[in-house]
């Protein structure tokens, strides 16, 4: 692997998911005790300096990709898909099959949306003109690392999608997230290729923590070989996601897509092998039938994933093997009206209100968001016994390779244990 590749973040989407997709494709008794109440007054470790951290790692970008016109095709969902109203009444949320799997909808009549959390989605952005978007949005503190790209404006979709499906607005223009009282801290750290550095997105969980929030989303993911670089990378992730942890932060990370078993003997994943986050891998039907089913490019393993949860399924064509997505087997959510128009994989993708999408970073949205419900159902609480009442709202499986502890149920999420 290539030092320019290993230290490139890739904001994870399968790619067979815009409105634009072909039409043949669209129908994991001795030892001393301290009191408690002497562990919970430990005074907190001394920060880490992130900033000095981020400038010890290189910068290395892969280059931008050939902008492309989308060709054919309207990309806006309202006038692709006809409307299919669903949970809350939305237009579109008809489409949002993961919201009924991961019993979102009995959080709802229990009284809870998530109020009173601030989630730090750390991707391309978000769009500040999204009507379905925009009310849950902080903009007033919403920052790019960003150089080339100084406002926070996502000019790719991807974040405003993963955005979309924490807290997607429940004013009818569309869909609703999952956590439609809660509050999006845009952060970009990813520029409009999707592609980003190691330091900015230092510098992104930093300001995240500055910033009070209270889960810290990252959809993205880097390769590194083990060696003296990877190491360097491996304890600077590691410090940042443990000191994010230690004020407040539950980190929650997508597994990745590229279908491999972890751990490996050559290579790291990060941030999902940095610090022990929430690493988050994704369920999806095929051909609309079996929605639990884990998805194929899903990075797994046993000890790596946490839990699964919707991203969006997909198939294979029996002539020939090639992956094969149905729209509708893929996760709706918001995009950016600002994206530029850019081939990603084969298929268009351009400035849009809503788009399909699937991958491992919109079940880590998805988590995302049901960890803002749990928060509101059972108050503010340290980092780890949040993670761990989302660990056993999961399951049960007998496959923890690929579903980790579970699918993530919402309703028991916000359950008194």
């Amino acid at each position: 692997m290539s030092p320019s590749r290993s230290a490139a973040l890739l904001a994870l989407s399968v790619g067979l998911a815009s409105c634009g997709v072909p039409p043949a494709l669209q129908p994991p008794a001795t030892s001393p005790v301290r009191p408690l109440d002497r562990i919970t007054a430990a005074p907190p470790e001394p920060a880490p300096d992130l900033e000095a951290i981020a400038r010890t790692l290189p910068t290395r970008r892969r280059p931008h990709l050939e902008r492309l016109v989308a060709a054919g095709g309207n990309p806006d969902l309202s006038a692709d898909v006809p409307p299919l109203p669903g949970p809350k009444g939305q237009p579109l949320s008809g489409y949002q099959w993961g919201l009924a799997v991961g019993h979102v909808p009995e959080a709802w009549k229990a009284g809870f949306t998530g109020r009173g959390t601030l989630v730090a989605v750390l991707d391309t952005g978000a769009d500040p003109d999204n009507p379905n978007l925009a009310p849950n949005l902080d903009w007033k503190d919403a920052r790019s690392f960003v150089a080339s790209e100084s406002d926070p404006v996502d000019r790719n979709g991807h974040g405003s999608h993963v955005a979309g499906i924490i807290a997607a607005a429940a004013n009818g223009t569309g869909v609703v997230g999952v956590a439609p009282g809660a509050t999006i801290l845009p952060i970009k750290v990813l520029d409009a290729t999707g592609w980003g550095a190691d330091a900015d997105i230092l510098k992104g969980i930093d300001y995240a923590i500055r910033m009070g929030a209270d889960v810290i989303n990252m959809s993205l993911e880097g390769l590194f070989d083990k060696d003296a670089a990877g190491e360097k990378a491996r304890v600077a992730y590691t410090t940042a996601i443990r000191y994010a942890e230690s004020r407040g932060a539950l980190v929650v990370v997508a597994s990745g897509n590229d279908g491999q078993h972890y751990p490996l003997d050559t290579q790291y994943e990060f941030p999902a092998q940095a610090g022990h986050p929430l690493v988050v891998g994704a369920v999806g039907p095929f051909m609309g039938q079996h929605p639990e089913l884990a998805a194929f490019y899903e990075n797994y393993g046993e000890g790596f994933l946490g839990l699964v949860a919707p991203g969006g399924g997909m198939g294979f064509d029996p002539a020939d093997g090639s992956p094969v997505a149905f729209k509708r087997d893929l996760v709706l959510s918001t995009w950016s009206t600002h994206a530029l128009p850019h081939i990603d994989q084969g298929y268009p993708f351009g400035p849009a209100s809503h788009m399909f999408l699937g991958g491992t970073s919109m079940a880590a949205a998805f988590v995302s968001g049901v960890a803002a419900l749990a928060r509101e159902a059972h108050g503010p609480q340290k980092p780890w016994l949040l993670k761990r009442e989302l660990l056993r709202a999961s399951g049960p499986t007998d496959d923890p390779e690929h579903y980790g502890r579970g699918l993530l149920d919402a309703q028991r999420a916000i359950a008194r244990s």
